[in-house]
């Protein structure tokens, strides 16, 4: 899949893009410390309440739910759902940089919903024609963890 070949994941919204293959995008992005490159896949709704994009860098980088995303050491697909056909829940699994390496060491697990939508053909709104027909995030949550045992 494209989400194993980073070299064919988007760099910004596209319509040919998967939702999985714009987590990808993200995700690697925020592996690799590069929180503006993951803002670019954020709806414009998200983006009129997190942005501007240092805004939203300092509010990921502050919380201590979301921190871990940023420079963690690897992450993992866990699942997806679609509640309807343009809408999709990609669940991710979150491996946060510096945890124990000791043997049978049990790693720290961090989960995170992301909803994402297909945005409408935007045609005649320049401000958001760049989104027409491509997924983007619309929101990350973390998981219940509960549910997972």
């Amino acid at each position: 899949s494209a989400a194993d070949d980073e070299a064919a994941l988007p760099r910004r919204p596209t319509p040919g893009a998967a939702p999985e293959d714009v987590v990808a995008a993200q995700m690697n992005a925020l592996r690799d410390g590069d929180v503006m490159r993951c803002f670019k896949f954020a709806s414009p709704a998200n983006k009129a309440v997190t942005g501007p994009w240092k805004r939203f860098a300092s509010m990921l980088q502050g919380n201590p739910d979301y921190a871990p995303m940023v420079r963690c050491s690897r992450w993992a697909f866990v699942g997806a759902i679609s509640p309807s056909d343009d809408r999709k829940v990609v669940r991710v699994r979150v491996f946060p940089a510096g945890g124990s390496s000791a043997p049978f060491a049990i790693p720290p697990l961090l989960e995170y919903n992301f909803v994402l939508s297909r945005q409408p053909d935007y045609a005649a709104d320049d401000d958001r024609r760049a989104y027409a027909n491509c997924w983007v995030t619309d929101s990350v949550v973390v998981a219940d963890q509960a549910a997972n045992t």
